[in-house]
Order: C-alpha cells, then structure tokens, then sequence
C-alpha cells in the first residue's frame, strides 16, 4: 500500500488506545496536527 500504485503513507492514531483531554493536546499526542501533517505529504514526495 505504501509504494503501489501511487507513494502513500498512513495518518492517524496508529494502533494505540485514545486518551481523553483537550483537542489540541490530543492532536500533538497523536502527530495529527498540520505541520506533522504537511511532514508527511514532503516525505511522500520526497520518496516519489
């Protein structure tokens, strides 16, 4: 999935228990926030 058809990789919480607590805390916890984001789609591209 990640190289076939097309370079991909997964956001998201990755196989770990949530954790209750102020959204914005969440989303640094878990690497959901733009900037961790935006790393992604570079690494992508940088690896097309």
């Amino acid at each position: 999935m990640e190289t076939c058809p097309v370079p991909m990789r997964m956001v998201g919480v990755m196989d770990r228990f949530g954790k209750s607590g102020k959204p914005d805390e969440l989303l640094k916890k878990y690497g959901l926030t733009p900037d961790n984001i935006v790393e992604k789609v570079k690494d992508v591209l940088k690896n097309k």
